[in-house]
């Protein structure tokens, strides 16, 4: 089954949205002007801007945001978050964020079926010669 994302996946308290550069010319948390030496971060679960300074928490989320929209991370790998992201989900444990799955399409089964049946025409050959 492929898994996707609903926007509760990713934070449990509010609808979270990839922030464009421009929405914010300081830092959320401690107010810092962004220029070329404080660069702006964006944290991946609320997906608001910060220094980099006050995104020195990881975690690791079982989905985050990027600009394209939400990404599942099947790995677990640690992930930059705000330090209220961090708190929550040291509190929640993330319960409410396992992404969502959903059934696949018969093109995607279908897709599939004809995917396998080729690589196993494929051996079949290499074998037969």
């Amino acid at each position: 089954m492929t898994e996707t994302i609903t926007e509760t996946s990713i934070s449990n308290k509010e609808t979270s949205l990839w922030k464009a550069d421009e929405y914010r010319n300081e830092c959320k948390k401690c107010k810092s002007s962004f220029t070329f030496f404080t660069r702006r971060t964006h944290c991946k679960r609320c997906g608001d801007l910060f220094c980099n300074n006050c995104t020195t928490e990881e975690r690791m989320l079982p989905a985050y945001l990027t600009k394209e929209g939400p990404v599942n991370n099947p790995d677990r790998n640690n992930i930059k978050v705000c330090e209220r992201c961090a708190n929550e989900f040291d509190q929640t444990g993330e319960s409410v964020s396992t992404p969502t799955k959903r059934k696949e399409s018969q093109e995607e089964i279908k897709a599939k079926a004809k995917a396998k049946r080729d690589r196993r025409k494929s051996k079949h050959k290499k074998r037969s010669k």
